[in-house]
């Protein structure tokens, strides 16, 4: 048979549609293509098909208009499944639609798929086969917890049956199916989050079973709130959250839903598998969030199209079109697994991938992730000020970012990476992380009264004392029988030392040492309210308001959980959302403002409380209620940003996971990326919402290392600096 060849579209505006022949199970596959206008697209009947390619062999056959077209097996079962036994049926199909060997089309046919999708009279989602035979039990159980959630007395009873301290007592063979369906590859793809994300109404089809797309997401929106439940049976429902209606602007303003960045939502999906890298730019160019970037275009040429110079193109047209990209979302979306430690390093990684190839340090490649972005559009953070340093200035010279900022600060000593919910329960009879670091890094410091966490200490109290008794990476090793440097220091500077022993995380066995023990120790030996972070005379001389005279204990717990942020607009939406009469801007400019008001109306004390809360808690928890002095322990019962103890590990153990807590020359506390290293330079970058860190090659040239909290420099402290004349205004070169 005649191989099919493909004519080019005519119209600029139009796209090829598939009209799929009726015919048997057994039936060889077979249709016919014709020209689209878009113009119709919302007036005429079509159902566009949403699958997973698979294997990249076209070992199948379609008869196109008489002629032999090859399509991958993955396809050829969609199209059997969603085949008419009596009647033809137009369907849109990209693998049969658009000719897969003309680069140049493929990228002037994607700009319409949003579109395809949007004004489909129905989208046919082919999960694949029914291989487990599962299809129909979790369709029918899917559908029956519909209807149990409907319903107010069986949606009570099932919170009951399902409360934590019952579920091991429910069978996992009753959630299998639904395990399975979510885990299943449809939800990973990159092309999914458009194609299934519109308005449009969806069918799922697993094998022979079919269901309503809208009747799965309602089921899962509800599980949210059961978080023991969906980890105690692996049920994935945020794949299913994240993707729906996804490209479809909210009518309601709130922390996770408007948030019109372009950059933010190509970072939500860094989780989700593309065969071809530059997909996970170019399925989101019919997103809403990507109005200012109309002159961003699907290329795949080889030449011109590279992986590189794509990423590139996304990182300079989004901080040169502002707007909802804002604070330089465009660099903190850099996200590093590894990066050059010197020059010569730079160099040898630089000439090996050659200047087609070469990714710079500025440029987010979406195909790694390492933590949520902590500049994320509703942080209230602002690192640059409100003034003429609040707008970036830079200039784009090839591979190069010339940016303006200042220099603040060098690392000094760093921890190792936390890991995911490292505030949360270790599980039983592993190491954890906690005490890895307790056994290798940390010394035991108190207050000379025998607590732990008191109110004494305060941040970077005789800071230069304790940087002249540090040695690089000191901390880290400890030799067995011998005294640590962290207890050596701790006798040097107070002649104090208590011998008793932290042990405990958040609900953990005795014998266990605290991470929040941990790293306190690493930062400053000690733990009361009196010392003041970053208290010493010639600080405490310069400081501005709010950089000085905090009880480092302050300081400590809003660094590990950056600034406590998650906490406070969680509580803002759900103030927002209780307020009777409340009608929300969907702009959400409004919206915004009043996430920042809030966020700088909640004082000090109440973020202490937050701290004095957990620390309290977990202390008790771990049988060493005495580590926490009688004051914090009363702060604990006072009132707090949040309303539940959960607030502060939940947000901390967002903020941190993935990346390194760290102190820099200056005593600055820092949540900084897992790539961070001694020597490392802490920056302030004009427009910036968070700070910087960068890592010095030569001659003014620096690698991007990524963004970080430093607890008094996120609020415009730095324009005070520059103000006071103790630091100047720099121009960095990343490369």
């Amino acid at each position: 048979m005649e191989l099919y060849q493909y004519q080019p579209i005519q119209n600029d505006n139009a796209v090829r549609m598939l009209t799929l022949s009726a015919g048997l199970p057994d039936d060889p596959l077979s249709g016919y293509l014709t020209e689209f206008n878009m113009d119709d697209a919302a007036h005429e009947a079509y159902e566009p098909l949403s699958y997973v390619w698979g294997s990249s062999k076209f070992d199948r056959t379609f008869i196109c208009d008489g002629k032999r077209l090859s399509i991958t097996a993955s396809l050829d079962h969609g199209l059997r499944r969603i085949r008419m036994p009596d009647r033809d049926r137009r369907v849109w199909v990209d693998q049969i639609c658009i000719n897969q060997h003309d680069t140049a089309e493929r990228g002037s046919q994607v700009q319409f798929m949003n579109a395809i999708y949007k004004h489909a009279t129905s989208v046919l989602v082919w999960l694949g086969p029914d291989m487990g035979h599962e299809a129909h039990a979790a369709f029918s159980f899917v559908r029956s917890l519909s209807e149990t959630f409907k319903d107010a007395g069986r949606r009570a009873q099932f919170r009951v049956d399902h409360a934590r301290d019952k579920l091991i007592l429910r069978r996992e063979e009753d959630w299998a199916s639904v395990k399975a369906l979510t885990q299943l590859p449809w939800f990973e793809r990159v092309w999914i989050i458009q194609e299934i994300g519109t308005e449009a109404p969806a069918t799922l089809l697993w094998g022979d079973a079919s269901m309503d797309w809208d009747t799965l997401y309602s089921v899962c929106d509800k599980l949210t709130e059961f978080h023991y439940l969906r980890r105690r049976f692996n049920i994935e429902t945020p794949k299913v959250k994240f993707v729906f209606q996804r490209f479809v602007p909210p009518n309601v303003a709130t922390r996770h839903a408007n948030r019109l960045s372009f950059i933010y939502e190509l970072h939500r999906a860094r989780h989700v598998k593309a065969t071809d890298p530059r997909d996970r730019v170019f399925a989101f160019l019919g997103h809403y969030s990507g109005e200012g970037l109309r002159g961003l275009k699907a290329n795949y040429d080889p030449e011109t199209g590279t992986l590189p110079n794509v990423y590139r193109d996304v990182a300079v047209r989004t901080m040169e079109s502002g707007g909802g990209d804002s604070g330089l979302i465009a660099l903190a979306a850099v996200q590093h697994h590894e990066l050059a430690s010197s020059l010569a390093d730079w160099r040898a990684r630089r000439d090996a991938a050659g200047d087609r190839h070469y990714m710079p340090s500025w440029v987010p490649d979406w195909r790694t992730y390492t933590s949520y972005i902590l500049s994320e559009p509703t942080s209230p953070h602002r690192a640059c000020g409100t003034g003429s340093f609040s707008k970036p200035s830079f200039v784009v010279d090839g591979n190069s970012l010339r940016i303006k900022g200042v220099a603040i600060d060098v690392i000094t000593d760093a921890s190792e990476p936390l890991e995911p919910k490292a505030f949360h329960d270790p599980e039983p009879g592993k190491q954890t992380l906690i005490e890895h670091l307790w056994r290798t890094v940390c010394g035991y410091g108190g207050d000379g009264g025998g607590h732990l966490f008191s109110l004494r200490p305060l941040y970077r109290q005789n800071n230069e004392a304790k940087e002249a008794a540090l040695k690089p990476k000191a901390l880290y090793k400890v030799e067995l029988g011998k005294q640590s440097l962290i207890g050596r220091l701790w006798r040097t500077l107070s002649g104090l030392f208590s011998s008793r022993l932290s042990r405990a995380l958040y609900m953990v066995k005795p014998g266990k040492q605290t991470l929040i023990t941990q790293f306190w120790r690493i930062l400053f030996g000690l733990f009361s309210l009196r010392p003041v972070y970053r208290q010493d005379d010639e600080a405490q001389e310069a400081a501005p308001s709010g950089d000085g005279h905090c009880p480092a204990v302050l300081a400590y717990m809003q660094t590990l959980s950056n600034g406590g942020v998650a906490t406070a607009l969680r509580e803002f939406d759900r103030r927002l959302a209780s307020a009777s009469g409340s009608t929300p801007d969907s702009s959400g400019q409004r919206e915004q403002e009043s996430r920042e008001n809030f966020y700088r109306s909640c004082s000090d004390s109440k973020w202490l409380a937050e701290g004095a809360a957990y620390l309290t808690h977990t202390m008790a928890a771990a049988g060493d209620a005495e580590a926490v002095s009688p004051e914090l322990q009363r702060l604990a019962s006072s009132e707090r940003v949040g309303g539940s103890d959960d607030d502060w590990p939940r947000s901390a153990n967002g903020a941190s996971s993935g990346r390194v807590l760290a102190r820099t020359a200056k005593g600055y506390f820092v949540l900084g990326p897992k790539v961070l290293a001694k020597g490392d330079r802490i920056c302030v970058l004009w427009g910036g919402k968070m700070c910087f860190c960068l890592r010095p090659l030569d001659q003014g040239r620096f690698l991007l290392v990524g963004e970080c909290y430093v607890h008094g420099l996120m609020d415009g402290e730095a324009v005070g600096q520059v103000g006071r004349n103790e630091v100047a205004e720099e121009e960095f070169v990343l490369v």
